[in-house]
């Protein structure tokens, strides 16, 4: 018998923050008197210098003595170690994570230190306050390249299970990365907890954050994050990066020293120093994984989304032909049939075509073919129970739970999970059984259809008490759930052989999931304007993941929640639509949603001018596909986002590191400045030193001296571009602009 768990799945993070002040008012390091006459330490290509009188280490390349890469604080532990016990509830998918510690070992004795060719280790011992308790721990430094350093910590674990690192800061750094990070891009100043979970709805923006916590719980913070990365690129041209799976907080609140912290006795992780971000991105991504180009097909032009069956399908398709609209596929979320909930549309996830609702699926498949349009549909790694679907064939939800291939809890209970109005339970993707039969269900019921893509939606709810099959728990296999999910997809793939025709595009994600991920999506945000859960989030989790490998991502077009009730009304306007695919015209992958009510929000479809709005931007977007394909084997090679912050390309203009969401790059030739406020047909846009071209005007700005700020004039149709003076890749973007007559 099933029973339903007191578990919501919105799932997004609500953080308490128990750990006690680092910031430590007295000496809390002693060493061996023996180490005291020694004054450096070199390894590999890195250079450690120890100032014997305030106990502090600094750390350097070998090449460079001038730049400090890491350095610990004066008389003060760089590591301490806790004994606690965190106390977590989910409600509406909401993580609430209370951390009550027991026992703090905060005093740092270092006893001896060994060298070697490529690696430095550091044997001692913490204390609590009256020293009674010795806590053994190393410390270990090793060389991976001549930029690249791993290090370990591990504390004894029958005394420990957190552990934190504790190193200098300066409050004039600025703080980037985290994966997608959609509210700050400078983190500097914040406490950042590094926990997958769903965004939320709203996200710190009024009522309605406070009315959907009120419901459910699942408004969100400034935090909360589908893929948070526990990875940073500084300002001062440093990386520091975990490879833990555990919850892990980084903490930026004391603008003179950094904390990092692990509910684990084991902390691994990594630094990286580089004169050149790109370079940094480079050294990452060796240890993340790397995304492989897309399918050429994916960059001829739009990627229609939409929903409500066989004939208002191929309508919606032939009228935006009608309207010369460059389509490269449509995306049908609905195949499997569509439910009514409060929320809106959903589907049933059952995972078998609705031929009710898509009658003639085969005709419509090679009708599509025919005018070299791919077709894709959607799927997430959760079943639910179809048994009021009437004209279901199989009801999957009951074979799997039969066959115990869902998450458990320590009772050995199916997890339950309420997603709106209905529940679903979560596949265990660590039982090879249970593996297996669901990529074989997904291969003989989607992949029989004629399909060259699928969204790979959730992958968040891995509930934190859970026992999987492999005998490994939820805390520490919750932030890994997502990686599993792309693998598990990405061997759809790969069986195939056909990866270089076939995408899919996940919403969750973590460390290494760009290895085995064909696209990212940012989800789902709110149909407005703001910088809490709006057009301008999209914007910032683009340029905050691409630091982090997630070099191919984008957004749904116009957004995806929309709310109306007597007491809130968010629905997307024309304006926003057509603003936001002003922006999307320059990211990996251009496609649009109807969102969660499709017959309110403002689509594609709605009126004329919108469709040829829309046709002009989706021609701009296959004007780039060149370029874009250049970009995507050099990430293939080294990582870089296609997606950048001036930053990674000006590490050195201090206008450049102060702008937050308000522009990007293309590649290293494109500036884009697109319009992210409502009612305004002008933006501030920051040009760095360079020739710059406008592209719609062809005004020049040579900016041989220094970069300035200009108010370009951008009414709907023309976003702000520029592109580089001379640059060979920008005049064969005009020339395809021109055979498409989109400009002059």
């Amino acid at each position: 018998m099933l029973i339903k768990k007191n578990i919501k799945s919105a799932f997004m993070l609500v953080v308490l923050l128990l750990f006690t002040d680092t910031t430590f008012s007295k000496n809390t390091i002693e060493l061996n008197n023996n180490l005291k006459s020694i004054s450096s330490y070199n390894f590999g290509k890195f250079y450690l210098e120890f100032d014997s009188t305030k106990i502090s280490f600094s750390l350097f390349k070998n090449n460079n003595l001038n730049h400090i890469i890491w350095k610990t604080l004066e008389n003060k532990a760089f590591i301490a170690g806790y004994k606690a016990k965190e106390k977590v509830k989910e409600d509406h998918g909401s993580f609430f994570i209370k951390d009550k510690i027991e026992k703090t070992f905060e005093y740092q004795f270092i006893d001896q230190i060994y060298v070697s060719n490529d690696s430095l280790l550091f044997i001692g011992y913490l204390n609590n306050k009256n020293k009674k308790i010795k806590v053994p721990y190393r410390f270990v430094l090793y060389a991976e390249s001549d930029s690249h350093l791993s290090f370990e910590i591990e504390l004894d674990r029958s005394f420990c299970n957190r552990v934190s690192l504790h190193y200098t800061s300066s409050k004039d750094e600025f703080i980037y990365g985290f994966g997608e990070q959609f509210t700050n891009f400078n983190l500097n100043g914040k406490i950042v907890p590094i926990f997958v979970s769903e965004q939320g709805i709203g996200r710190g923006k009024q009522p309605i954050t406070f009315i959907i916590d009120l419901i459910a719980n699942s408004g969100g913070d400034e935090f909360t994050s589908y893929a948070p990365v526990p990875h940073y690129i500084s300002s001062n041209l440093n990386s520091v990066y975990l490879k833990n799976l555990e919850y892990s907080i980084f903490d930026f609140s004391n603008h003179h020293s950094i904390s990092i912290s692990v509910f684990s006795n084991l902390m691994k992780g990594g630094i990286i120093k580089s004169d050149d971000p790109l370079e940094i991105i480079d050294e990452y991504t060796n240890y993340s994984g790397r995304m492989k180009p897309l399918p050429d097909w994916s960059q001829n032009g739009a990627v229609i989304g939409i929903q409500g069956g066989t004939k208002r399908v191929g309508k919606i398709i032939d009228t935006l032909l009608e309207k010369d609209v460059p389509i490269a596929g449509v995306w049908l979320q609905d195949w499997v049939g569509q439910r009514i909930t409060e929320f809106g549309k959903q589907l049933w996830w059952n995972w078998e075509l609705d031929q009710e609702h898509y009658p003639q699926w085969d005709s419509l498949v090679s009708n599509f073919n025919e005018k070299n349009i791919k077709v894709l549909t959607y799927i997430n790694p959760f079943l639910t129970d179809v048994k009021n679907k009437k004209n279901h064939k199989i009801n999957y939800y009951k074979i799997a739970l039969d066959s115990s291939y869902f998450v458990k809890d320590s009772l050995g209970i199916p997890y339950d999970l309420d997603i709106t109005t209905f529940s679903a339970s979560l596949i265990d993707l660590t039982n090879p059984k249970a593996k297996n039969w669901y990529k074989n269900l997904i291969e003989e019921n989607m992949l029989s259809l004629g399909v060259h893509g699928w969204m790979a939606d959730f992958g968040e709810a891995l509930p934190y008490y859970s026992n999987l099959f492999s005998g490994k728990s939820g805390n520490t296999m919750h932030n890994y759930y997502p990686t599993m999910w792309s693998e598990f997809n990405s061997d759809i793939l790969h069986n195939l052989n056909r990866e270089d025709d076939f995408l899919f595009f996940s919403r969750s994600g973590f460390t290494q999931s760009p290895s085995n991920t064909s696209l990212f999506w940012l989800g789902d945000q709110l149909v407005t304007w703001d910088n809490y859960d709006g057009i301008k989030t999209a914007l910032t989790g683009l340029l905050s993941s691409g630091l982090s490998g997630f070099s191919l991502n984008h957004s749904d077009i116009g957004g995806y929640t929309a709310i109306k009730t007597p007491v809130l009304k968010y629905i997307r306007s024309k304006e926003l639509f057509m603003r936001w695919a002003e922006l999307n015209a320059f990211t990996a992958f251009f496609r649009t949603h109807e969102g969660n009510r499709p017959e309110d929000n403002h689509q594609v479809y709605s009126d004329d001018e919108t469709m040829i709005h829309f046709a002009k931007m989706a021609k701009v977007y296959s004007s780039l596909s060149f370029y874009r394909k250049i970009l995507m084997k050099e990430s293939f090679k080294n990582g870089y986002p296609l997606i950048r912050h001036p930053f990674l390309h000006y590490p050195n203009d201090k206008d450049v590191l102060n702008l937050e969401n308000e522009q990007f790059m293309l590649g290293s030739e494109f500036m884009i400045c697109p319009v992210l406020n409502e009612n305004s047909d002008e933006v501030n846009c920051y040009l760095p030193k360079g020739n710059w071209v406008h592209l719609w005007t062809s005004e020049e700005y040579n900016l041989n001296q220094k970069g300035n700020d200009i108010i370009i004039q951008s009414p709907i149709g023309m976003p702000a571009v520029f592109y580089k003076k001379n640059s060979e890749i920008a005049e064969r973007f005009l020339n395809n602009l021109r055979e498409l007559n989109v400009l002059n």
